[in-house]
């Protein structure tokens, strides 16, 4: 049996560094509105401690089957220290990984973050946002010759495979 809960967005975490990574929570935040932990993950499907090179998939359900979208996702956009605003500003969210039941942020990026924030607002808003979207991936902030051993690694085990 598959229960369909209704449409959303998806992002997917990939552990690009050399050491595990241990339980945590995707969430959305703004130093004016706070958190929001709209992010999660199916139990069965979600991999921790995260090895290098896996991958977690977590999901933001921003329309139920009915049509409507979530009101607690557009509130939190709209408003701005408890008062009404006609659109919110991409400029100041931020995405953060935190540990699990914890105070303590593992990885945190601001473009990441507002580009996030801009999707979801359209997802949940049903229309464009009139400012471009710059869509950003994470880039190493390894040493050059880490990167180098990793590509060689990479094409090596490739090879292996037959695929290249």
């Amino acid at each position: 049996m598959i229960l369909t809960l209704g449409r959303g967005h998806t992002i997917i975490i990939t552990n690009v560094g050399f050491n595990t990574l241990p339980e945590y929570e995707v969430i959305l935040y703004h130093p004016l509105r706070g958190t929001m932990n709209c992010f999660h993950g199916k139990p069965k499907e979600l991999v921790f401690p995260q090895y290098p090179d896996q991958w977690n998939k977590f999901y933001c359900l921003t329309h139920r089957v009915q049509p409507e979208p979530f009101n607690f996702l557009k509130h939190w956009f709209l408003h701005l220290e408890g008062k009404s605003i006609t659109a919110p500003s991409f400029t100041d969210f931020t995405l953060r990984l935190v540990l699990r039941n914890s105070e303590r942020i593992l990885f945190e990026d601001e473009e990441l973050g507002n580009s996030e924030a801009r999707r979801l607002f359209e997802a949940v808003s049903g229309g464009k946002v009139e400012q471009d979207v710059k869509f950003v991936f994470y880039k190493s902030k390894a040493p050059f010759w880490v990167e180098l051993i990793r590509r060689y690694k990479t094409r090596r085990m490739l090879r292996a495979y037959g695929v290249k």
